[in-house]
């Protein structure tokens, strides 16, 4: 559902004066037409969860929260897209709920000389909102080491009483 619908009457009247007028039932409709990040991702390690998670809400033209908007499932990625060891997974609780995705366990793998943003898009009611961008972020420290390598060969059987 892209919108969220009120119904209403319009009732007018004069203090002390009768009779009051009633209009018919009439309904206003809010369209959903924005995605915004309402919290910024921030970053700890590479290979870690956020350290903040991000929240992205769906508003009206008015920037008013369309808390009727809870059928889709937020698309996250980021750029750069290089290098291409980066990485964003395990990302969970993608769907709105009255409007807001308060994004979950996201872990993300880069460089820590990049900034990258995360980039949003949702479609709602068959209405696709976004691509948004977050603002920049970069791993504040080296993730984990994932392998080891040796800078210099050694010998595949070293003779005894030799220092390698």
């Amino acid at each position: 559902m892209n919108n969220v619908t009120f119904s209403a009457q319009a009732t007018v009247s004069n203090v002390g004066v009768t009779p009051v007028k009633v209009s018919n039932p009439f309904n206003i409709t809010y369209v959903a037409s924005s995605l915004t990040f309402t919290t910024q991702p921030v970053l700890a390690a590479s290979g870690t969860s956020f350290s903040t998670m991000p929240v992205v809400s769906i508003s009206d033209w008015q920037n008013s929260p369309v808390t009727a908007a809870t059928a889709s499932t937020l698309n996250l990625s980021f750029t750069p897209k290089t290098p291409s060891n980066a990485s964003l997974t395990l990302c969970t609780n993608l769907t709105p709920l009255a409007g807001v995705v308060d994004v979950e366990n996201c872990v993300f793998g880069g460089s820590e000389t990049t900034t990258y943003d995360l980039t949003a898009s949702i479609t709602v009611g068959g209405v696709t909102l976004g691509p948004v961008n977050s603002s920049g972020f970069s791993p504040t420290l080296p993730g984990a080491a994932t392998q080891l390598v040796f800078s210099s060969a050694t010998p595949s059987s070293p003779a005894s009483r030799v220092r390698f």
